[in-house]
């Protein structure tokens, strides 16, 4: 027999129908989420605009953005689009889709979900007054990433000679060459010897018979070359590389070595005194 249901329980049965058929269509619009998906810039529009052709040939769907008119006819009018049907469409990927009954109902969500944006609240509103609304993509945000790691500059490593220059016999015990140098940053310095005779190719460490020591502390280094000046002739270079491990610095002494007898050395045609 046919029983007659109170009003409340029919509405809350009727109610019940119309969120089952509405929830799965929330669930795929979910609101946007900073790396779910790339939001989209959609065009709304309604199935009257595509089959009434008052739309111009070309209609700007955003400031100084262009779209054909035939593109989106082509792209939306299906033989079920009908005058109230409601259309979305996708610019940059050209398609069209037509919204069902229940996508309408959660039409605030869906939109949201695609542009990554809440839609106005007058969206059917201003749809009635134009001709189709568009709804900008949402520009994402960049990561948050950790202050960049700004290390303070490089201080080179300053020095002096000792004894810069002196005149030798061959064979003579020479006065003894020290070399000092400092670095403000309190950085480990290291020393390489090279030595150069006249033009030659500079050669690694030191001549025989001449000898070197160093001490280092940290952000000092002190060297010391002693010894007897080789037998060979000549101007010869002795140079100190001293390193702070980034920035270097190049220290130089030079002994002019004789054959026999003493004198001066003459540098840029000045009389340069040597040392005892």
């Amino acid at each position: 027999m046919f029983r007659r249901w109170p009003i409340g329980t029919l509405y809350v049965v009727v109610f019940g129908v119309i969120l089952a058929s509405v929830v799965p269509h929330q669930v795929e619009a979910a609101p946007f989420e900073p790396g779910a998906a790339t939001p989209e810039t959609v065009v709304l529009l309604s199935g009257s605009k595509l089959t009434e052709r008052r739309l111009a040939a070309f209609v700007e769907i955003q400031p100084g953005r262009f779209l054909a008119y035939s593109a989106l006819r082509r792209a939306c009018l299906k033989p079920a689009v009908r005058p109230d049907s409601l259309l979305l469409f996708f610019p940059d990927s050209q398609r069209c889709e037509q919204l069902t009954k229940a996508d309408e109902l959660g039409l605030p969500l869906l939109l949201h979900a695609v542009t990554g944006s809440r839609p106005p609240p007058d969206l059917k509103m201003r749809l009635l007054n134009q001709p189709f609304v568009t709804l900008a993509a949402a520009l994402q945000a960049a990561p948050l990433r950790a202050p960049e790691c700004t290390c303070p500059g490089n201080t080179a490593p300053d020095g002096m000679v000792g004894c810069q220059v002196q005149t030798r016999i061959a064979g003579a015990r020479i006065a003894p060459i020290e070399y000092f140098a400092s670095d403000a940053d309190g950085d480990s310095l290291s020393g390489e010897f090279t030595h150069q005779r006249g033009i030659d190719p500079i050669q690694p460490g030191l001549p025989a018979p001449l000898a070197s020591t160093c001490t280092a502390n940290p952000g000092t280094l002190h060297c010391t070359i002693v010894g007897n000046a080789p037998d060979q002739a000549g101007d010869l270079q002795l140079m100190l590389a001293v390193s702070d491990g980034a920035a270097a610095l190049s220290l130089v002494a030079l002994v002019e070595v004789t054959a026999g007898g003493s004198g001066l050395i003459f540098i840029d045609s000045f009389e340069t005194p040597v040392c005892p």
